[in-house]
């Protein structure tokens, strides 16, 4: 069963992907701020990430950045799972490293289609 990392601030927000993912076979961990989150990642090595970027304190563009220049994480794929919708925030969370960049509202379809994609390429 594929591990898959939750980093949202919102308790409501992580709830209902938990409750999708593990309807469809994803083992679900969840971190409600950036810091616990990348360290998280570090600790259990998920097969994939989604993180938010609107957080206090490490925000996910910070978390991001982090993930990907540390050995341990670098090869783990981020999808970012963001309201923030302007083009420059799609550009900078791709040029860091994110696979893939959905805003919210998202459908839910194409999250889990994005998520398998990149899951069973790892």
């Amino acid at each position: 069963m594929a591990k898959i990392l939750v980093i949202d601030d919102e308790p409501d927000e992580i709830e209902l992907l938990k409750d999708r993912l593990t309807i469809n076979n994803f083992e679900v961990i969840a971190a409600l701020d950036g810091d616990i989150g990348f360290n998280m990642a570090k600790v259990y090595q998920p097969d994939l990430i989604l993180l938010d970027i609107l957080m206090p304190g490490l925000d996910g563009f910070k978390v991001l950045k982090l993930l990907k220049g540390t050995e341990k994480t670098r090869d783990i794929p981020v999808i970012v799972v963001s309201a923030k919708s302007e083009a420059k925030d799609l550009d900078r969370g791709l040029q860091l490293g994110a696979v893939a960049y959905i805003i919210k509202p998202y459908n839910a379809e194409e999250l889990l289609r994005t998520i398998s994609a990149y899951i069973l390429n790892r």
